[in-house]
């Protein structure tokens, strides 16, 4: 991944957090996006972009389909991460995520699922929730540096 040329935009409060975390080891251009004013900078941008969002909640999964429409319409090349929520976030969060994700796919384009509970289920012991998170936010981290 060339660095210098791409953004890692956090769409929503986990995806927020998410590219905080990660920027720490990375030297990339972060955008965080939290609410719909945020959002006016997407017009602006013209690099290939990465759109991270912890998919369930109420902006970040809305927010996720507005941007990547924004992107598709003026052709910026991106890739979109999405993190489905862990259990015991309940099921009206799973049910939002799955819902996001096929719009995604309607709108055709390229979306990384990232199972948190498949993840996270191939540990062997019990992890601390801090834990669990390094885990997710470093299985992203090397998702953009793979791609």
């Amino acid at each position: 991944m060339n660095k210098q040329n791409n953004y890692i935009i956090g769409v929503g409060s986990g995806g927020c957090n998410i590219v905080n975390n990660i920027s720490k080891e990375l030297s990339v251009s972060t955008i965080l996006i939290q609410t719909q004013d945020d959002m006016k900078i997407i017009d602006t941008l013209k690099k290939k972009s990465y759109l991270i969002c912890a998919l369930g909640g109420n902006f970040g999964s809305q927010a996720i389909l507005e941007i990547a429409n924004a992107f598709k319409k003026s052709n910026i090349s991106f890739d979109i991460i999405v993190t489905l929520p862990l259990t015991f976030e309940g099921k009206h969060r799973k049910t939002t995520a799955e819902e996001t994700i096929k719009k995604l796919t309607l709108l055709d384009v390229k979306v990384h699922v990232v199972d948190s509970n498949m993840l996270l289920a191939n540990i062997d012991t019990e992890i601390s929730m801090s834990d669990s998170f390094r885990i997710i936010n470093n299985y992203i981290k090397d998702t953009i540096t793979d791609a």
